[in-house]
Formats: C-alpha cells, structure tokens, sequence
C-alpha cells in the first residue's frame, strides 16, 4: 500500500453525500461501501479494513471524481486509542443508512 495513501484521512464531500443519498447506478458496491464509512476520522489502511478489502483503485476513483476528499493536517487517532465503536463505524453507518432510508420513503410516501 502505498504509505501516503494509507495514511490519509479522508472524508465524503458534498457532492459524496449527495451520491450516497441519491443511490445512483455508478458506483461499485465497493466504492459506495468505502463512501459510506469515510467519516473524515479514519485513515485508508483503517477503511480498507472496514470493507474487508485494500481496493486502491475504488478509492482512486472516488477522490479523482470529487465524491472523497484527504482531509488536510488531521490527525487521526492511533488504533490503540480509538473508540471501538466508531473505529467500525456502526453508528455513524447506521445514522447515516437511516437518513438516506428515510428521504426514499418522504419521496415515495409523502
């Protein structure tokens, strides 16, 4: 892996959240799993634990089409120290899988 990368953290922009409300028919399953669990706290080696695979080309395409973005000098917080809970993401994947559940049902059943 290549180090720099491994290391970054990286986030979804607005154009990455709009996409993962949205559902659209681009995205890889694993791409749009890596867009979902980016939270701006996690580094890439740390995501690609995450998604259960070291997909450099899945996270090529999502930073070079503007739905990822490095976050600039922020530090993520070693392993040892890192919350279990937020290191696998669950709450924040599932605050966000609600979120995106219920604007599908407030457009289909207004």
């Amino acid at each position: 892996m290549d180090m720099a990368i491994g290391t970054a953290v990286l986030r979804k922009t607005e154009l990455g959240r709009a996409e993962i409300g949205r559902r659209g028919e681009g995205l890889s399953r694993r791409e749009r799993t890596l867009l979902v669990v980016a939270d701006g706290q996690r580094r890439a080696a740390e995501l690609f634990g995450l998604i259960g695979a070291e997909d450099h080309a899945a996270l090529h395409r999502l930073v070079t089409t503007g739905l990822l973005e490095v976050v600039d000098g922020a530090p993520a917080a070693p392993l040892a120290e890192a919350d279990p809970v937020r290191s696998f993401g669950l709450i924040d994947s599932l605050k966000e899988q609600v979120s995106t559940f219920r604007s599908v049902v407030y457009q289909e059943f207004p």
